[in-house]
């Protein structure tokens, strides 16, 4: 029998765009709902930049996984664009988020291989795993997730 699915939700709207925001985490809940996984805990940045470095939700989101290590295996975005346009730093979050094991599960199949995002962030990632790379990486994920930075 399968493990139980604790989640947590991330959600970013563009311009401060609430309306996209709460559409997103309606979207999120549904999925969730859809697959019984329970949902400890929603995080929603608004009117911010796509960079993860200003993402203060992001932030508490990945402080609250590393406060209850264990107990969240999984964080559901409406899709990984969400997290950053940018397939290198969506790519690195996926990343930052593996020692916790946690992995990121986007509710529109974003990182399937049938996409083209899927297929790129597919090939960044396979392309990181280069243990000067990777250890750069980590360097660099876990100063821009820590809280204040």
């Amino acid at each position: 029998m399968a493990a139980t699915k604790r989640a947590v939700v991330y959600c970013r709207g563009i311009d401060g765009g609430e309306v996209l925001a709460s559409v997103q985490r309606d979207a999120c809940v549904a999925y969730c709902r859809q697959h019984g996984i329970i949902i400890e805990a929603v995080f929603v940045d608004t009117g911010v930049s796509a960079k993860p470095r200003v993402q203060p939700a992001l932030k508490e989101l990945y402080q609250y996984c590393r406060a209850v290590k264990g107990r969240i295996n999984t964080v559901i975005v409406y899709s990984p664009d969400r997290m950053s346009p940018v397939s290198l730093d969506r790519v690195n979050i996926v990343r930052a988020f593996e020692p916790l094991g946690i992995h990121v599960e986007p509710t529109d199949g974003g990182f399937s291989l049938d996409t083209v995002s899927g297929l790129t962030d597919s090939i960044v990632y396979a392309a990181s795993g280069s243990r000067r790379f990777r250890i750069a990486r980590e360097r660099r994920m876990a100063k821009e997730m820590k809280v204040g930075v």
